[in-house]
């Protein structure tokens, strides 16, 4: 009965976070490739096929601007034992439902770790391929990461249960209440307009370094070359706000690194070709600065003889 249950459960996509949502030039497509039932498109936005997708969560880490399965509620307080399942099962408290099971990977372990959890117990999900034999090498690879990076945690595989009918439907109230949350989100983001925001997979990692975690991460960095004139178009598009416009008596395009998901969207949009990844580096970094001037028609400062605006009408009127 679960099953058929949760069969007709909707997986949640937020399509304003998309990288081709910002831009009809980017070719980001790193969902699809991560989809072993072909059911995410790009043809019109993002999609997901709801008959063919089984919600095992495979796209959720793959996708760097955080578009697909919501991520909210993560429990970032410390707790004995932390059950992680799925939206194809019920457990008790304490847990934490993911959007698939395929979700737990070395960044969340490591974020509940860094919170305090001494115990996590992945409850395993055959619906979302993460069941017997993969389940078990699955808590081992996250025990060794675990303690590699100082973490005394336990991780324990166990086959998901049966459920009674009154946990069934008590289960079901709180899931469907949860779900909504994830679904009006999107929904409230297109009421108040797209603004850039930071996936909660990096907020999650940003909280653990802060708290002292003692594992290392591999944040965005790019570098900018002599042919980039901080015409701030990269800044514009950039989907988490990680790059910036700065001007005062000169004009800087600034990087927080800790915010940048490498989706490349600023080194496919760069009309200069300018932008290319380089190698690690943290905090903020001005990646250029030129001198100010002031524009030949309309006074305003600009870094070339005209500003932006009085060069593309001046290329209008010259058109004819």
């Amino acid at each position: 009965m679960l099953e058929v249950l949760s069969a007709v459960g909707v997986f949640p996509v937020d399509g304003q976070r998309c990288v081709r949502a910002w831009h009809r030039r980017a070719s980001c497509q790193k969902c699809v490739e991560s989809c072993p039932q072909d059911a995410i498109s790009l043809e019109d936005g993002i999609s997901v096929d709801q008959g063919r997708c089984t919600q095992c969560g495979k796209c959720v880490p793959a996708c760097p601007t955080g578009a697909l399965g919501g991520m909210e509620g993560i429990p970032l307080h410390p707790a004995g034992s932390l059950t992680l399942t799925c939206g194809h099962q019920l457990v008790e408290e304490p847990s934490w439902a993911l959007p698939g099971m395929h979700a737990v990977d070395e960044l969340v372990a490591g974020c509940l770790a860094a919170a305090g959890t001494k115990e996590l117990i992945l409850s395993g999900c055959s619906r979302c391929g993460l069941s017997g034999a993969a389940l078990a090498e699955k808590a081992d690879a996250l025990s060794r990461f675990l303690r590699e990076h100082g973490f005394d945690v336990v991780v324990r595989p166990v086959e998901q249960k049966e459920v009674s009918r009154r946990a069934l439907l008590q289960g079901l109230g709180s899931q469907a209440a949860a779900h909504a949350k994830k679904l009006a989100r999107p929904l409230r983001r297109r009421l108040h307009g797209r603004r850039p925001e930071l996936p909660v997979r990096r907020q999650l990692l940003l909280k653990a370094i802060a708290n002292g975690a003692p594992f290392t991460v591999s944040l965005g960095s790019l570098t900018a070359g002599e042919r980039c004139d901080c015409c701030m178009l990269c800044a514009r598009f950039c989907p988490t706000g990680a790059l910036q416009e700065k001007q005062g008596e000169t004009l800087a395009l600034e990087l927080d690194t800790s915010k940048c998901v490498d989706c490349d969207l600023c080194i496919e949009l760069c009309p200069k070709d300018a932008l290319s990844h380089d190698a690690q580096q943290g905090g903020m970094l001005t990646l250029r600065e030129i001198s100010l001037r002031p524009c030949r028609d309309c006074g305003r400062p600009s870094a070339d003889e005209r500003c932006p605006q009085c060069g593309k009408s001046r290329r209008l009127v010259m058109r004819g």
